[in-house]
């Protein structure tokens, strides 16, 4: 429910990062069918690939555990994305995984990274677009 919020909330920023030059892109621990799933149910615009295996998320250095997702701090977050409509669906990935937000290139340039902590962390949008050129020209 939590991974689903905040591809929502990232979708959303979708045009604003297009007009600055980047694209949106989302790796996921699931299937190719989940993926599938996943797009057509929350309509995302983004890039999306799989990663069944998690070796993208090790790369990055991001955070697994059960009590990461399972902690008082992401039950509350849970708690607070259901009052904001999210739902949970279908388990999809490992569920353990927490995930992360970057800010890559050009190149190899690391513009901004964020690994969530916990389940329900996540970057501040305006970090991320803060990270990103103001236009496509610079």
């Amino acid at each position: 429910m939590l991974c689903r919020q905040q591809a929502v909330e990232l979708g959303a920023l979708r045009s604003e990062i297009a007009e600055r030059g980047a694209a949106l892109v989302v790796i996921g621990s699931g299937t190719h069918a989940q993926a599938r799933g996943f797009v057509e149910t929350f309509v995302f615009a983004g890039e999306v690939y799989v990663d069944p295996k998690r070796e993208a998320f090790q790369a990055l250095g991001l955070y697994r555990g059960v009590l990461r997702t399972l902690g008082p701090s992401s039950l509350w977050q849970i708690a607070a994305a259901r009052r904001a409509g999210f739902r949970s669906g279908r388990l999809a990935g490992d569920p353990w995984q927490q995930g992360g937000t970057f800010v890559l290139g050009p190149g190899e340039n690391v513009r901004f990274a964020y690994r969530d902590r916990m389940a329900g962390d996540r970057a501040r949008s305006e970090d991320v677009l803060g990270a990103l050129p103001a236009s496509a020209a610079t």
